[in-house]
C-alpha cells in the first residue's frame, strides 16, 4: 500500500503535465489556424514570418508573452496596481451574476 501512495502523485504530475501541454498546442495551433482564415477573409497575407506556413508563430508570440516586461508606473501602489487585474476577473462574475438576479422575473422583490 505504501508503494501506491508513492507512485500516485507522480501519476497525477504526469497527467497534469499532458493535459497542460495538449492545452497549450491546441491553443497554438487554433489561434494559427484563426490567423490564417482571418487573413484570407480579409485579403491579405496572415502569419508567414515564422516556420513553415507561419506554423510556429503561436510558439513566437508566447515566448514574447512570457518575456514581456511589466511596467508599473512611478506614483502608483504597486501591489495594487498588480492585483486589480484579478480583483476584476473575480468581481466580474459576481458582479454580473447579482445583475441578472435582480432583474429576473423569478426573483422575489
Amino acid at each position: 500500500m505504501a508503494l501506491g501512495a508513492i507512485r500516485l502523485p507522480r501519476v497525477h504530475g504526469l497527467f497534469a503535465f499532458i493535459v497542460i501541454n495538449f492545452a497549450a498546442i491546441t491553443a497554438g495551433i487554433f489561434s494559427w489556424a484563426e490567423r490564417r482564415v482571418a487573413a484570407r477573409m480579409q485579403s491579405r497575407v496572415g502569419p508567414n514570418r515564422v516556420g513553415p506556413g507561419g506554423f510556429l508563430q503561436w510558439v513566437a508570440d508566447a515566448v514574447k508573452l512570457l518575456t514581456k516586461e511589466d511596467l508599473v508606473p512611478a506614483e502608483a501602489d504597486q501591489f495594487l496596481f498588480r492585483i486589480a487585474p484579478y480583483f476584476m476577473m473575480v468581481g466580474s462574475p459576481a458582479s454580473s451574476s447579482r445583475c441578472r438576479s435582480a432583474t429576473s422575473s423569478s426573483s422575489p422583490t
